[in-house]
């Protein structure tokens, strides 16, 4: 009998079940950090089409538009102070990358760009009310990413800098989840929340 017993004591221990997501902090994303990242968010948002721009997007019909590789990129928002709510489906295993609040300068010299990014810097660090939130629970680990001076885009043949507070989530497993982001700066609100069907 002790055999049969230790058996069922066994099987209705429970087992711990994995995290749906996990937050990947900015030293672990791959090659790169949220710094380098955001550059590359503002290249896919800058280019994509102006009938299919996820940035302008209201309901999130464009979420898919140019995403390419592991990193999934999530949109912020134009609206100023209007809650824009938006429903994506991403491929299970994909890290979304994503703008709690973030800002960008172009130019056509490095000098212009260098200085222009540097004006924001103090917004920037004024910036209030950065919270996210998946499912309803606040989630830590918005990390500022700021440009080192500007990057030539050698293909686009102008400077960019970029500024702002960042987050990357991987989803593990198949689920439906809420993550919503709001943040402030300079007379600007962004209040964005994402249904993300994860399959």
């Amino acid at each position: 009998m002790r055999p049969i017993l230790a058996l069922l004591t066994a099987l209705l221990v429970p087992v711990a079940s994995a995290a749906p997501s996990t937050v990947v902090p900015s030293n672990a994303m791959p090659t790169g950090t949220y710094a380098s990242w955001g550059t590359q968010w503002w290249i896919w948002a800058l280019t994509s089409p102006e009938d299919a721009d996820p940035v302008q997007d209201l309901t999130g019909q464009y979420c898919g538009v140019n995403q390419r590789g592991d990193i999934w990129f999530l949109a912020g928002t134009y609206e100023n102070g209007t809650a824009v709510r938006r429903t994506c489906t991403i491929p299970v295993g994909k890290t979304v990358f994503f703008p709690i609040l973030n800002y960008r300068v172009l130019a056509k010299s490095q000098e212009t760009c260098t200085q222009n990014l540097q004006a924001v810097t103090a917004p920037m660090e004024a910036a209030s009310g950065l919270s996210v939130r998946m499912d309803g629970e606040p989630l830590a680990g918005v990390t500022r990413g700021v440009t080192d001076g500007c990057v030539y885009l050698t293909s686009y043949r102008i400077w960019l800098g970029s500024d702002g507070y960042w987050m990357a989530v991987k989803f593990t497993i198949p689920g439906r989840h809420t993550l919503a982001f709001t943040g402030a700066m300079s007379g600007f609100r962004q209040d964005v929340s994402y249904t993300l069907v994860v399959k």
